[in-house]
């Protein structure tokens, strides 16, 4: 596994590399050139946030460059022998993806990853993770103001540095507004020790291999949520997936059948409140998805085995008929309330 990770300055970023590091026995990846600062498709530079000037030395403070001082936890940084033990330096972007990749089997993190056009790269490898780190803006700006590192500016310049950071000067995107996109794992870190921010990173589980290729009965029910996009029910959203074997034979969502006026163009008046609303269900003019995922499939296609995935527990009337197709087994999101 290979995590790249991201986010806000004193959001806790160093402190979960460094906690990979000691308690999963993963190697830290630097690229050590100003070739970091670019990415492998493009010549813009990477956003600093904030520059400090302290004991007459400058450090950039940025959201997004892992070797700098930026990122400290809650508390005072701890000696880091492990994490320099555990280094891998690298000239540029190219080369780390090159060894992860020879070396894929192996846990590899890195905070280096500091362009759309590297991130993108990264995130096509089925290997990489990437996990996004934040904190509330005034609690990062304590954890600024404890750093023995640099000298602390204002809250204001802290404010506004944030803000350009984050949104930017233009109608251009920046790097975090951008990245949001690819993130996996996003992490909010308002915990006021290290230890306690540990203990929390430990019920993520992030090494969890269903993070990076999910399991089945994740993979289908995300179908079926997609599957609801498609629903043009004035009630709700419902999509139903039917499968057999990890394959799918049909899929559904809820609202009038075909051919008629969509429910949200007024076609069912039970659904659009015109009928009373104590009325029989017979009343309603939409199909349930698992009626039309039924209807699709229809018996002999479903055969012995089949699933059916629904992102909303099937009603009493769906029920009936998905017993009296065979389907023996129901996977399902959401409680069903009228």
């Amino acid at each position: 596994m290979f995590i790249i990770i991201t986010g806000t300055a004193f959001s806790g970023r160093k402190t979960l590399q460094r906690y990979l590091v000691e308690k999963h026995g993963f190697t830290s990846l630097h690229v050590t050139s100003r070739a970091s600062d670019l990415p492998i498709t493009s010549s813009q530079p990477a956003l600093s946030l904030l520059s400090f000037t302290a004991k007459g030395t400058t450090f950039a403070l940025s959201y997004f460059r892992g070797r700098t001082l930026s990122d400290t936890a809650a508390t005072p940084q701890r000696d880091v022998p492990l994490i320099e033990k555990h280094r891998l330096d690298f000239d540029d972007p190219s080369a780390m993806l090159a060894h992860v990749t020879k070396n894929w089997r192996s846990h590899f993190v890195t905070l280096d990853v500091q362009d759309v056009s590297v991130l993108t790269a990264f995130s096509r490898r089925p290997f990489c993770l990437i996990v996004m780190v934040d904190a509330p803006v005034l609690e990062r700006f304590e954890r600024c103001k404890r750093s023995a590192h640099i000298k602390p500016p204002s809250l204001e310049r802290f404010l506004r540095e944030h803000d350009r950071a984050l949104y930017g000067q233009s109608s251009s995107r920046t790097f975090l507004q951008e990245a949001r996109k690819l993130v996996n794992v996003q992490i909010l870190n308002n915990y006021d020790t290290v230890a306690e921010y540990y203990q929390y990173l430990d019920t993520l589980n992030l090494l969890d291999n269903t993070r990076l290729r999910p399991q089945w009965d994740i993979y289908f029910m995300r179908l079926a949520f997609l599957t609801a996009g498609r629903s043009n029910c004035m009630k709700r959203r419902v999509g139903a997936i039917i499968v057999r074997n990890q394959r799918i034979i049909a899929t559904g969502y809820n609202g009038t059948a075909t051919g008629l006026i969509n429910c949200i163009e007024g076609g069912c008046r039970r659904c659009n409140g015109v009928a009373d609303t104590v009325e029989e269900l017979d009343v309603c003019q939409c199909l349930h998805a698992e009626e039309s995922a039924l209807l699709e499939a229809g018996r002999e296609r479903i055969g012995e085995g089949a699933l059916l995935y629904c992102n909303t527990c099937p009603c009493l009337r769906c029920a009936v008929r998905i017993v009296q197709m065979g389907i023996k087994e129901v996977i399902y999101s959401l409680d069903y309330k009228v």
